[in-house]
Formats: structure tokens, C-alpha cells, sequence
């Protein structure tokens, strides 16, 4: 009972010590302008990421390389192939942007593809590693 009575005492003593230490700080108006500065410039940088890319802020040298998923050759059309997603014929006649290869060569419809790696960042045939789109 002794102990719990010094240990309220002893809480109440260093909450008493820190609030008062907090309440004796100042409003300072030049404190005020940096901090009200410093969270605009925050949101000056999410705004400009938002409407320029967060890739624009990053030095061209250090990107990574953005694989071109909807590349294609001539050897691809003479190829059928089955999208392993929705299981339905991949299509090479119609424009590139409808089915993408992924760098392990396998073909899917571009919105199946897209709708995977929403989920998953793996190839869906092999589970080879995906870069972003």
C-alpha cells in the first residue's frame, strides 16, 4: 500500500514537472511562420508528385529501366498462345496495346495482365519477378 502511494506521488510530481515545462514555453511567431513554411512545402512537393509523376524528382542517371510491356516482333504473330489468366486465345491482330509480353516471353490480354499484377508482381505462368508498369 506504502508503494502504491509513492508511486502515485512520484507520477503525479513528473507529470507536473513536464507539463509545466511544456506551459512555460513562449508562443514565438518566427517559429510559427517555419512550421506553417515547412508543411506547406510538404504539400507543394505531394502536389507536384501527383500531377508530374514521383518519378520527376528522381535524378535520370539512378531511374530504374521502365520495361515496355506491349513490345512485340514479327516472330509473335506467327505464334498462338493461350492467356493463362482468362484462358481465352491471345489475339496478335489487333493493335499492340491489347496484349502485353512480359520479359520472361510470356503473352497475356493487357487489362487480364494489369488486373494480376494488381494483386501479384509475378508472372502468372512462371512466377518470374514483374517490374512495374
Amino acid at each position: 500500500m506504502e508503494t502504491r502511494r509513492e508511486l502515485s506521488v512520484l507520477c503525479s510530481n513528473f507529470c507536473g514537472i513536464f507539463l509545466g515545462c511544456i506551459l512555460i514555453i513562449k508562443p514565438d511567431k518566427n517559429w510559427c511562420i517555419c512550421l506553417v513554411g515547412f508543411v506547406g512545402l510538404q504539400a507543394l512537393i505531394l502536389l507536384l508528385q501527383y500531377y508530374l509523376g514521383s518519378r520527376s524528382f528522381i535524378l535520370f542517371q539512378i531511374l530504374p529501366i521502365k520495361y515496355n510491356y506491349h513490345k512485340r516482333s514479327d516472330q509473335d504473330i506467327n505464334r498462338a498462345t493461350d492467356c493463362v489468366i482468362c484462358m481465352t486465345a491471345v489475339d496478335f491482330s489487333h493493335p499492340p496495346n491489347v496484349c502485353m509480353v512480359t520479359p520472361c516471353d510470356h503473352f497475356f490480354h493487357s487489362e487480364c495482365l494489369r488486373k494480376w499484377m494488381d494483386e501479384k508482381m509475378d508472372c502468372p505462368t512462371c512466377r518470374h519477378r514483374l517490374p512495374p508498369v
